[in-house]
């Protein structure tokens, strides 16, 4: 809370925060990032963002904010051929007004940390097959069943976008 506070004191005028938390393989996060994360944003971050697990989790709403608990491996240079590829780009609209960030809307990028299937070339590459897309939103709407504040829904696009 007081980093938070001492960054608001500066000037900033959207705090995001970013953790290396989570059991490594899980893709749901654990009680202490739940609690952890919500703090954070009670404490007056405007995001919330998680690494480490090396699997995508689900992403939460809470207080207005959103709290994204994994991206996985993203771009990872830790193993030539990870068992799962999958990860996500979060992208978020914020808007600020008189001095207060609010997120306005979100939208997800399904991709694989590599563009080759045979090993780990570290470029991070949007998924083109369907499949390989539901598969991803499945993946997160079903971890995001346990918790209270889990967004429904995750958009591929931004609702002007055709």
């Amino acid at each position: 809370p007081n980093d938070i506070a001492d960054l608001r004191a500066k000037g900033c005028q959207i705090v995001i925060a970013s953790f290396h938390w989570g059991n490594e393989k899980e893709y749901s996060p654990t009680e202490t990032q739940i609690a952890l994360g919500r703090a954070t944003i009670d404490a007056g971050a405007d995001l919330v963002v998680g690494h480490h697990s090396h699997r995508i989790n689900p992403i939460e709403y809470y207080n207005g904010k959103y709290i994204c608990y994994s991206l996985a491996n993203f771009s990872f240079a830790g193993n030539n051929k990870p068992n799962d590829m999958s990860s996500f780009i979060f992208q978020v609209r914020m808007r600020v007004k008189d001095g207060v960030a609010a997120s306005d809307a979100f939208k997800i990028i399904p991709i694989r940390i590599s563009s080759r299937t045979d090993y780990n070339d570290f470029t991070p590459t949007p998924y083109t097959k369907e499949t390989n897309i539901e598969a991803v939103l499945k993946t997160l709407k079903s971890n995001g069943k346990k918790l209270d504040y889990a967004v429904e829904e995750y958009p591929l696009k931004w609702a002007d976008e055709e």
